[in-house]
């Protein structure tokens, strides 16, 4: 995520939390230009509610709970220009993020849907209408108030299962777009294209460019993705052949280019690559589960 967005802007400042000493260690060795690190036990210091999360909750839904505590974070104590955007890490940008920040306008907030797809539109039940993975905070007291109360609902609730009301930190989000002032739906289908999604577009390549129908694609969500190796992925869902060719394909070459990059710093890093039985490989050949990659 962090070399396909500094490709495209080059300026931008990064601010990377750490869930663990090895990760922080590999990015500050690398040393990339606008990059900055904090471990997250620095932040469960300047929030002590956090501590008191981890203990009650698991894994999965404690990384959930951290998130509008780290957006709030660094929108007010980090970051220095007026606008934050918070970004998934299993993001991959094939262009320039610069116009949904201009398409916020004067808003002080940014929320892009899901747009499932008509075939499983059901898991806005569960799911939510928006998806985290990437928003958009201007400094204003508009937006301290929307993440202190996201962060209290985090705090107390944060279900890895959803029951209904609750989906990790994402469904709390479904009354910002109406009920809150100076929020902005993006609805430009270039930015969060996913799995859930993808299936009511056309995707193509237009001189060197994306396109999703007939709009630049800007960021794709590769939610589900296995990495098998540096240089194999499992999709996760199932994906049109044309499109593992147009997006998933540029998607494995860069995971392999990233891990060749960590690999001149700690060339016994495997994070990030899973192991599978046989077992499970020959279900997905079962059911038709998978699409393998391969750069």
């Amino acid at each position: 995520m962090i070399l396909s967005l500094k490709r495209h802007e080059a300026t931008v400042m990064i601010f990377v939390l750490c869930l663990d000493s090895e990760t922080k260690h590999i990015i500050d060795v690398l040393a990339l230009e606008g990059v900055y690190t904090t471990h997250i036990e620095e932040l469960v210091t300047r929030e002590p509610r956090l501590s008191t999360a981890r203990k009650d909750r698991s894994r999965r839904a404690f990384i959930w709970t951290i998130t509008p505590l780290w957006i709030r974070d660094v929108l007010f104590t980090r970051a220095t220009t007026e606008m934050t955007s918070y970004v998934d890490a299993d993001l991959y940008f094939f262009s320039s993020a610069n116009g949904l920040l201009d398409e916020l306008g004067k808003d002080s907030i940014s929320l892009i849907p899901h747009r499932f797809s008509e075939n499983i539109e059901q898991q806005i039940i569960r799911s939510g209408i928006y998806n985290v993975g990437m928003m958009t905070f201007r400094r204003t007291t508009l937006s301290a108030a929307a993440l202190d109360w996201w962060s209290n609902a985090c705090l107390a609730h944060c279900e890895e299962f959803p029951d209904g009301k609750v989906f990790g930190d994402q469904k709390y989000l479904d009354g910002w777009g109406e009920r809150m002032d100076g929020t902005k739906v993006i609805n430009n289908v270039g930015a969060n294209l996913a799995p859930w999604n993808i299936n009511q577009y056309g995707v193509t390549l237009h001189e060197g460019k994306v396109m999703v129908d007939e709009t630049q694609l800007i960021f794709y969500h590769f939610h589900g993705v296995t990495i098998l190796a540096s240089r194999i992925l499992h999709t996760g869902m199932r994906i049109r052949k044309s499109d593992a060719n147009i997006i998933y394909v540029p998607y494995a070459q860069a995971i392999d280019n990233a891990y060749k990059m960590i690999w001149n710093v700690d060339k016994h890093f495997r994070c990030g690559i899973t192991k599978v039985t046989l077992r499970t490989l020959l279900r997905w050949l079962y059911y038709r589960q998978f699409r393998f990659i391969s750069a």
